[in-house]
């Protein structure tokens, strides 16, 4: 029983390993919007129409589906933006009056739902990621520190170097594909060894000890109030 249970986590593994390597191939074909290209000037946000909503609707989306699969986390943000940015299309085909100025915002949350999602991937990718290079057998460690902190240092170089926010995004996103493999691999050592349940594990632990802490400190407050 145990082996046949084995081979079907194995066997759910490489599935999801697959379906990762899928996602991660198809963005990279489908991604073929550089954000600075399809950005509009706010100067020029009178030209905005229901194509151009819809370009950055479906280029946000596809971003957000794979970031979410391959981060496993929810991209609550990011997808909030698209809900606000389906609100003003909505809006824009009711309503006499403001259609315009409806469209303008439908591609603003758009715009921020790529910018989210863009920022949710540089945070996992500096934090999280980072915190579990310890935890990795010394020939991986130090195989990945270096990997990820010259990919931390082409976004580091681009954020100072950039003028503009859409130039920073932009930089992120030609980044993207590289960071993504890279992430796919340290997810593979996370199922294959069980560092991310370690991880959760004393990530509850210390959650406890904090919440201890602030109780214990409260109490005492309270005490000292009463005095």
């Amino acid at each position: 029983m145990n082996g046949v249970s084995s081979n079907l986590s194995k066997f759910n593994l490489m599935k999801e390993e697959n379906q990762n390597s899928e996602l991660i191939s198809l963005l990279e074909t489908e991604m073929v919007r550089d954000v600075m290209q399809i950005n509009i000037p706010q100067e020029e946000e009178k030209m905005i129409d229901a194509n151009v909503v819809y370009t950055w609707y479906i280029e946000a989306e596809k971003a957000i589906r794979v970031l979410a699969n391959i981060l496993n986390v929810p991209m609550v943000q990011a997808i909030n933006q698209l809900r606000y940015a389906g609100h003003h299309v909505l809006k824009a085909n009711t309503l006499e009056a403001g259609q315009q100025q409806n469209l303008i915002e439908a591609y603003k949350h758009c715009k921020r739902a790529i910018f989210d999602a863009l920022d949710f991937y540089v945070y996992k990718l500096s934090d999280d990621y980072r915190v579990l290079l310890p935890f990795l057998d010394s020939d991986n460690s130090s195989k990945f520190e270096g990997l990820l902190k010259d990919h931390i240092m082409k976004i580091n170089k681009c954020r100072t170097e950039c003028d503009k926010r859409i130039d920073y995004y932009s930089g992120v996103q030609k980044t993207l594909i590289e960071g993504l493999h890279l992430i796919e691999q340290l997810n593979i050592i996370q199922r294959e060894t069980g560092v991310g349940e370690l991880l959760l594990k004393e990530k509850r632990v210390m959650q406890d000890q904090i919440t201890n802490l602030k109780d214990q400190l409260n109490s005492y407050n309270q005490s000292k109030g009463s005095e």
